[in-house]
């Protein structure tokens, strides 16, 4: 059973954002058919996961005392977690956080977001990073010093091969030819792109040209200072309000009102790669403290 409920506990004041959940799903864990109800009937409005193609060796020995945990090493696919929740669910929003779009076919990457919205009946989210483990990169053959560059123009990719009739793109690290492709994502004009990274002048101007959403990964907790920041960028490029979506560990969850003062649309709350019993509690005590009956 968890053993600090007082972490978890909410205040009455104040405007409560969206309360979102994140996992890394193993063998080992809660599974993805069980947890999507479980988070649905207590009112979660979004389930989001994360992505590693694997974690080399040399990767960790080069993270040192910052040697990634087991489950880095043995997590689920995500786009194959999200599937079987949104058979397994009828409302919560499905989101990625982050695909590594760098080591990604876009192609691919594109039939693939555009299906999981047609099966979820328009409820995924499509969130991207530019990805910070050198050695992953080397495996897929991609330049992790080009890694922005890179993941900045297959996300221009993705959104042409989600919306054209006939897509075709040339840049300097994708090409596609003219070409017939489907399905067409249901979400129009197509799924909501959420950029994670920290914020820099290079994040910010992603942001604003390319992205729906913002969020703020390698930030525990973002401030308002910086929020304000990547707001005023977007208005003054004439864009509305992007969608900021902060991480709060479970641990950490009584500082979800402090995201909302700061100006958070989401708070996701990072659950315990645990079992079903485990998870569940942690669950109850999030919502009862922040989402109600």
């Amino acid at each position: 059973m968890p053993s600090e409920p007082d972490h978890l506990r909410g205040s009455t004041s104040g405007t409560a954002p969206a309360i979102g959940a994140s996992i890394f799903f193993t063998a080992d864990s809660i599974q993805p058919a069980e947890l999507g109800p479980e988070l649905e009937a207590r009112g979660f409005e979004s389930l989001w996961l994360p992505e590693h193609s694997h974690i080399p060796l040399a990767q960790q020995r080069e993270l040192g005392d910052r040697r990634l945990p087991t489950k880095y090493e043995v997590l689920y696919d995500a786009f194959a977690s999200l599937a079987v929740i949104a058979a397994t669910t009828q409302r919560i929003l499905l989101g990625t956080a982050i695909t590594l779009l760098g080591i990604r076919d876009p192609i691919w990457t594109a039939k693939a977001t555009a299906t999981l919205d047609r099966l979820s009946g328009g409820r995924f989210l499509f969130g991207v990073g530019y990805g910070w483990l050198r050695w992953e990169y080397a495996d897929h053959g991609i330049p992790f010093d080009r890694r922005r560059a890179i993941t900045r123009e297959k996300l221009r990719s993705v959104k042409n091969l989600w919306t054209a009739e006939t897509p075709e793109f040339e840049g300097d690290h994708v090409h596609v030819s003219p070409s017939r492709r489907g399905p067409e994502p249901m979400q129009e004009p197509h799924p909501p792109v959420h950029i994670g990274a920290a914020l820099g002048p290079t994040t910010k101007t992603d942001l604003v040209e390319l992205a729906d959403g913002w969020i703020p990964l390698g930030r525990y907790p973002v401030s308002a200072a910086e929020i304000d920041e990547v707001q005023a960028a977007a208005a003054s490029a004439g864009r509305a309000p992007l969608e900021i979506t902060a991480y709060l560990d479970y641990t950490a969850a009584h500082r979800i009102e402090e995201m909302a003062e700061a100006g958070c649309d989401r708070v996701v709350v990072c659950l315990p790669t645990a079992p079903a019993g485990v998870v569940v509690e942690y669950l109850d005590q999030i919502a009862e403290a922040w989402i109600g009956p």
